[in-house]
């Protein structure tokens, strides 16, 4: 199984020895089979106390292709909210032949604050030369404080 993602190929076979009433040439065409897929990671670590913590996400293709592909990104909320838990982001990644993945880093803030772990979205959406297979990765902010008793 090919799974190099070059455009299709035609292919000339030439006879040795022409039989009677054959041709010596014959061709045919290799279609090219190998879709690239674009998929993203799932991120999960602690926020910190104070600052930011970066959470980097993967974008890989499933198969490198000898064409550019790209592929828009953008933040969602989930529980965790952009401007206070996190820094909102959107952008295109920009794939160029032979490439197989790409990241994308989004700041997380960190605080002193005891509640329940939170989560963002970052969605994919518009690639160019590439299907999509999982177009949505979950950042988890971990809750790392503790309630102290007095």
């Amino acid at each position: 199984m090919d799974t190099d993602l070059r455009s299709s190929t035609r292919v000339t076979v030439t006879y040795p020895v022409r039989l009677s009433g054959d041709s010596m040439i014959g061709q045919g065409t290799i279609v090219n089979d190998d879709a690239a897929a674009l998929s993203i990671n799932d991120v999960s670590q602690s926020e910190g106390n104070s600052g930011t913590t970066i959470y980097t996400f993967t974008v890989s293709l499933s198969n490198p292709s000898d064409s550019a592909i790209s592929v828009n990104y953008a933040t969602a909320d989930g529980t965790a909210i952009a401007g206070s838990d996190y820094v909102a982001q959107s952008g295109t990644l920009n794939f160029a032949a032979g490439e197989t993945s790409k990241t994308i880093s989004i700041a997380v803030n960190g605080d002193n604050i005891v509640e329940n772990n939170e989560n963002f979205l970052v969605n994919l959406s518009n690639a160019v030369g590439a299907s999509i297979a999982d177009g949505q990765g979950q950042g988890t902010i971990v809750n790392d404080d503790v309630a102290l008793l007095s």
